[in-house]
């Protein structure tokens, strides 16, 4: 038996990832304990796992009185200037890493399995020489000859932008921004950007930044280069490519059982308007479900594209629509809804999933993962520019798992149209069944379970990637 410790940025899509993972880890005999600076200790608990509370301190905001002539602001460059080693050392105060390696070290598990993005934690736990794999919530972050970088809509082989030269010069481009964007950050924050405040915490704790990190991948800021990189997804839903050697895909790690502790509790009333809907749908399984969910994350005004999907869906009284706000909105700012329609704050997504005969949705990993794990067909509006959504829609398109629509210009009666076709597409219903029965081959085989168990084996034996100076 091993101890293992998970430490994720508590976002909802790679808890519920995390949490699959680590039932089958338990499952197999390991310890595991789980641990995050978010507030997310009642949620973990509710899961059985043992929950470690990082400290991270709330980074200072600027002043409220921000220079406004070009001399105030010439002097609050210069001021800035002669701090930055102050400056620095509070914002790396700010991540949390001395409560982290306190707490890590105390523990001294067999194994760290750390969000990605949490660079800090990840340059601590291999000063501090324990094996530490990363985990990531993306379908794919690595540069491939025939692979588009995330964040854009194209598909491979599909016109200029998806040949093998359009591809190439996506890559170009976006390294040029990302270099261009990291300079700004430094020049805007006069040495105490997160790439400069990670690189002063490498240099601290003896981690080798240079030559273990990869900046012109697709994560911001940066992977790391020999460390383990452990996908909550399945390299079937990605386009065809052979993975680098540090990559393993654990599966989609989607888990009906888990206790959405989001969805309970008085503020949650709407649970029974929903358990009532879904009784309805059992005794009448002829009419159409359609789930509509945009995800939590997103905080911008979404307000028109809300009221272009309920005009899609307010004439349709032979379907029952399910609108999921995600925190984002309260039902009473839509427009008035028809019986048939029923919007939520939250809705426990697997629940609903389980009955739908279609889902209209931005594009999320998380969601899409669960959509095919129900064998669900999917609308995807995505964000534009925003995260991973684009990329994992036209993943959608590639596989054709459903039809990728336009957010902007999409009107109601074209998002209407979309969702009849996936109700009536039975080809597309059919490769949805077989992609989610292929993927079901990961947690029959607890294909996660033997990937941990393999670079626990490895640590064992002196054969994991430690880092050293």
């Amino acid at each position: 038996m091993a101890q293992i410790v998970i430490v994720t940025s508590g976002i909802p899509s790679l808890c519920n990832s995390a949490f699959a993972l680590a039932r089958q880890l338990s499952a197999a005999g390991h310890e595991v304990k789980y641990a995050s600076a978010a507030p997310i200790k009642a949620l973990v608990s509710a899961q059985g796992l043992p929950f470690i509370h990082l400290d991270a301190e709330v980074p200072h905001s600027q002043p409220p009185n921000s220079p406004r002539t070009r001399i105030e602001k010439v002097v609050s460059w210069f001021r800035k200037f002669v701090t930055i080693r102050e400056r620095q050392h509070k914002a790396l105060a700010a991540l949390g890493v001395h409560d982290f390696e306190d707490k890590i070290r105390a523990l001294a598990p067999d194994l760290c399995i750390i969000d990605v993005e949490l660079s800090a934690y990840i340059i601590s736990a291999c000063a501090l020489n324990i094996p530490t794999a990363t985990l990531a919530a993306f379908i794919s972050l690595r540069k491939y000859p025939n692979v588009p970088p995330l964040h854009i809509g194209v598909v491979p082989g599909q016109g200029w932008r998806g040949s093998r030269f359009g591809i190439a010069w996506a890559w170009l481009a976006f390294r040029l921004w990302k270099w261009k964007h990291f300079q700004i950050q430094r020049l805007r924050a006069v040495g105490a950007d997160a790439l400069s405040v990670l690189r002063l915490h490498a240099r601290n704790v003896g981690f080798p930044f240079e030559r273990e990190v990869e900046q012109y991948q697709w994560l911001l800021p940066f992977i790391f280069r020999h460390l383990p990189l452990l996908y909550t997804n399945a390299l079937e839903i990605d386009f065809p490519h052979h993975p680098h050697q540090a990559c393993r895909h654990l599966g989609p790690l989607v888990s009906p059982g888990r206790n959405d502790i989001y969805f309970t509790g008085a503020q949650h009333k709407a649970d029974k308007a929903l358990d009532a809907l879904l009784a309805g749908r059992r005794q009448n399984p002829h009419r159409k479900l359609i789930y509509c969910a945009f995800g939590a994350f997103y905080r911008g005004d979404d307000s028109a594209f809300f009221r272009k999907v309920i005009e899609a869906v307010r004439n349709d009284t032979d379907w029952d629509v399910i609108i999921a706000l995600g925190g984002r909105k309260d039902p009473r700012e839509l427009p008035e809804l028809p019986p048939h329609i029923h919007a939520f704050t939250w809705v426990p997504q697997l629940r609903a999933l389980e009955y739908a005969d279609c889902a209209v949705i931005h594009g999320g990993n998380g969601s899409v993962k669960e959509c095919i794990h129900f064998g669900v067909p999917m609308l995807v509006y995505p964000f534009k520019n925003t995260n991973d959504q684009s990329g994992t829609a036209a993943r959608i398109a590639y596989h054709r798992l459903g039809v990728v629509g336009d957010r902007d210009s999409d009107d109601a009666a074209q998002i209407r149209r979309h969702i009849e076709t996936l109700l009536t597409d039975e080809a597309c219903r059919s490769r949805v069944a077989a992609m989610s029965a292929r993927l079901q081959y990961y947690e029959d085989e607890q294909r996660a379970a033997l990937i941990i168990n393999d670079l626990l084996h490895d640590a064992k034996n002196g054969a994991f990637p430690l880092i050293q100076q």
